[in-house]
């Protein structure tokens, strides 16, 4: 399991709310639930596989994409000002001198992975591994359509993670090292928008499972693998690892 953005949210709605000082005390309270309730948050083998969770946070620098300035496009809201993709900025709340306004708080969350990955244990994985990493963002800022093809333009500057990325392919170097022909597959959320794409010898796949009104107003966008179709029950989980096979075409 990895927190993604909603469960770092502060609940204000109600008198006593969540009764989390800020986001770094409700992310710790959510780790400490995950080990009393043995729910794993660091590296686990089934079999050959090695299932690995990344955490992070998006960062505004992770847009590497020249902006849109055509007059055409005037006037579109900066990610923290827009109502759909500010909600990160309004509804989480950092210790100073942390703040999403910069890769401080992208930074913290991936250097928790130091904690829980134990990088330093890592040649007690075997020989034989297959790797899948998952993380709530993006690493990628190939895993989005460009701007200019988006509803919501500034979507990459709220999506991911260059620290991600880095992580991942620390990882990928040091297995790779160990196990010839290894295979990588990293699954990641947040986007809501369908892909399967293979980059430097690692596979990233989403399978979003959207809202309802996402379905009915931009099917194309979701569908992928057996998670398709414009009847929801029709639509069912796409495997993206299976025993005798590793990862499905």
């Amino acid at each position: 399991f990895v927190p993604g953005n909603h469960e770092l949210w502060l609940d204000k709605s109600a008198a006593e709310g969540d009764k989390c000082a800020d986001s770094i005390d409700k992310m710790e309270r959510i780790i400490q639930l995950c080990l009393e309730e043995d729910i794993r948050i660091g590296p686990v083998k089934v079999g050959s596989l090695w299932i690995v969770p990344l955490l992070s946070w998006h960062h505004l620098s992770f847009d590497s994409e020249p902006p849109i300035c055509s007059e055409s496009w005037a006037g579109i809201p900066s990610a923290s000002r827009t109502v759909k993709l500010g909600a990160d900025y309004r509804k989480t709340v950092w210790p100073h001198p942390i703040t999403p306004l910069d890769d401080s708080v992208a930074r913290l969350m991936d250097s928790l992975n130091d904690i829980i990955l134990d990088f330093d244990n890592i040649d007690e994985w075997g020989e034989d591994a297959t790797i899948l990493t998952f993380s709530h963002f993006l690493p990628r800022v190939e895993l989005l359509p460009e701007k200019r093809y988006l509803s919501l333009p500034t979507l990459p500057a709220c999506s991911g993670s260059t620290f991600l990325e880095s992580r991942l392919r620390e990882l990928n170097e040091k297995m790779s090292s160990k196990t010839e022909g290894m295979k990588h597959l990293h699954a990641f959320g947040h986007s809501h928008l369908a892909y399967d794409l293979v980059v430097e010898d690692v596979r990233y796949v989403h399978v979003p499972l959207a809202y309802p009104r996402e379905w009915e107003q931009r099917r194309r966008s979701l569908e992928i693998g057996t998670m398709a179709g414009d009847e929801g029950h029709r639509r069912f989980p796409v495997s993206i690892w299976e025993k005798d096979t590793n990862f499905p075409s």
